[in-house]
């Protein structure tokens, strides 16, 4: 199978940090396969990012045909309009101003004007690319939106490939659910799922109905936006597969000008820079006038100081605190040696232009560190990274559970298949989901309260074989 446009964008990606042992043989299959990348030219550049502004339009006209997705779009746009903070990552932060997530009053009037025409139905095309939107951000609403349509859609073709079942459509392979687990055979796993696939399709069905009926969306035209969303999209990651590629030897020549003496390997520093080619290229606008290189270099410098900051800090602190707590430092210092005392936060807030919390939370992250190796109690010589739980179960965790699955394995096997095929559906031992009451009663065709018995008659038939049942629910009384 052909690797993605991502895949190949980063090189060392695979176990982080661990990429240090990294085999000489993957560095230089790296080279020799960039060497057979085309180049493009400046005027190439712009025609790509040209047809890039076309094809976000359309993604975002496809957004907006749904009312769901037009107000997940206009919404937080409408309160930075208004002075209303927003968490929201939507806009160019530096071009509008935006201060913690409010934008200043003297970009709103401009801001207003363009919201306007992005807000007309079709979007203005100039209006929207004048917003200067975080493009990331319209293709998350565009999944959130179409995600029910798609996942029916995936459905409907996996339901119709199935061998045995004649269609997808719920009484069909309902019935077949039925004829399963009321047959006199022994259940298998694999004949289960026919009834759980019904069981999605039906669950995805009405999660696109929920998306008609709360954006007043027809099914024609909600499958026919979600196309053009998706067409969108496969054509935007083309165009950046093209233009990421285009320029690695970018990434190369930057990486190669930071020390030898880096606390990261050469591929890992190429991989964060590809990181910040990938981001310069969701960012370039071409009508500023320069080449996408110049304006794509100073992003993977970033993200590559970034990665370098963050390795040689040994605790998880971001490194954008990290340079904060470090002026923090710098500032006591100079104080102690001028003054011959330390200052207080209020002190040092004054001096580095922040508020005196801002210092107290910066200096709450100098807790120091801990060795794992320390030792806790000095009877047993037991250390500190003893205390720690595993994320994995012990050996005789792992035994003990093997034993109960064979336990439980033969107690099913001496029930009669019907009280087999309650317990097997209502404990969820065929897919790891347990069916409720009601669930059950749909399949067998039969009353929740005579599931309930047989449910209670199969218990107590496994007590007696040494296998405890759950304590009783809710659904399961009367």
């Amino acid at each position: 199978m052909a690797r993605s446009w991502r895949e190949r964008a980063m090189p060392g990606k695979g176990d982080g940090r661990g990429s240090r042992n990294l085999d000489l043989s993957s560095s230089r299959l790296f080279y020799r396969e960039l060497d057979a990348l085309p180049m493009m030219t400046g005027d190439e550049e712009a025609a790509l990012a040209a047809r890039t502004d076309l094809v976000r339009m359309e993604m975002l006209r496809a957004v907006t045909a749904v009312p769901e997705g037009r107000e997940m779009f206009l919404g937080p746009l409408r309160r930075l309009a208004g002075g209303v903070r927003v968490d929201e990552d939507l806009l160019d932060d530096g071009y509008w101003s935006l201060s913690d997530g409010v934008m200043a009053p003297g970009k709103r009037r401009e801001f207003r004007v363009l919201l306007d025409g992005a807000s007309a139905t079709p979007p203005d095309e100039a209006c929207a690319l004048g917003l200067r939107l975080n493009w990331q951000r319209v293709e998350e609403i565009g999944g959130k939106v179409f995600s029910s349509v798609d996942r029916l859609e995936r459905l409907e073709r996996e339901m119709a490939s199935m061998p045995g079942v004649p269609g997808w459509g719920g009484a069909t392979v309902e019935e077949a659910a039925v004829r399963f687990a009321s047959a006199s055979s022994r259940v298998d796993a694999g004949d289960f799922s026919n009834w759980k696939t019904w069981r999605e399709i039906v669950r995805a069905g009405r999660e696109a109905d929920l998306v008609r009926l709360d954006t007043g969306t027809g099914p024609e035209a909600l499958h026919e936006a979600a196309a053009l969303f998706r067409s969108a999209r496969d054509e935007l990651d083309s165009i950046l597969e093209t233009l990421v590629e285009s320029n690695l030897r970018l990434v190369i020549s930057v990486t190669r000008k930071f020390p030898a003496g880096s606390v990261m390997e050469e591929m890992d520093l190429i991989q964060e820079g590809c990181q910040g080619l990938l981001y310069a290229a969701r960012r370039f606008d071409f009508r500023r006038g320069f080449r996408f290189s110049t304006y794509a270099v100073w992003w993977i410098r970033r993200h590559i100081s970034t990665a370098v900051t963050r390795d040689r800090v040994q605790e998880g602190v971001p490194p954008h605190v990290q340079k904060k707590r470090t002026a923090v430092q710098e500032e006591v210092d100079s104080f102690a040696a001028e003054r011959f005392r330390y200052p207080t936060s209020g002190e040092i807030a004054r001096e580095l232009d922040m508020t005196e919390s801002q210092v107290e939370m910066i200096r709450a992250t100098e807790g120091g560190q801990l060795s794992m190796d320390r030792a806790w109690n000095d009877g047993d010589g037991a250390c500190l990274g003893d205390l720690l739980r595993s994320g994995e179960d012990g050996p005789e965790c792992v035994s003990i559970d093997r034993d109960m699955s064979r336990r439980i394995e033969t107690a099913l096997d001496s029930l009669p298949q019907r009280e087999r095929s309650v317990i097997s559906l209502r404990f969820g031992l065929f897919d790891g989901e347990p069916q409720s009451l009601e669930s059950v009663s749909r399949i067998f065709g039969v009353s929740r309260e005579r599931i309930r018995q047989i449910q209670t008659s199969a218990l107590a038939r496994l007590r007696d074989l040494g296998i405890s049942g759950p304590v009783q629910q809710e659904d399961e009384k009367g």
